[in-house]
């Protein structure tokens, strides 16, 4: 397991979970952004990344959101979830 910090976050990835096109370690340059190797490609994934992953958050309606998509996410990947956000704050009436 590596570790890497990202705009005071940090990412765990496996060496192995690496694409072989990616920088040294757990991060790649993207756009002149590091970037983590599972946030490329799905648009969602990248926005989630690149502004809400490894944030600090102190807001109760942002997480009870994050509390309930983490619960849908049960069997699913978080791209899946991401996907359907709009539709779980429809839901929820925004939580």
């Amino acid at each position: 397991m590596t570790a890497a910090v990202s705009d005071e976050r940090i990412c765990f990835v496996e060496r192995a979970e690496l694409p072989s096109h990616s920088m040294p370690g757990p991060m790649r340059q993207v756009a002149d952004k590091p970037r983590c190797s599972w946030a490329t490609g799905d648009p969602n994934m990248v926005e989630y990344h690149d502004k809400e992953w490894g944030m600090p958050v102190h807001d109760d309606r942002v997480l009870f959101e994050f509390l309930i998509l983490e619960g849908a996410q049960a069997g699913l990947s978080w791209s899946t979830i991401l996907n359907k956000r709009d539709a779980y704050r429809r839901a929820f009436a925004g939580f």
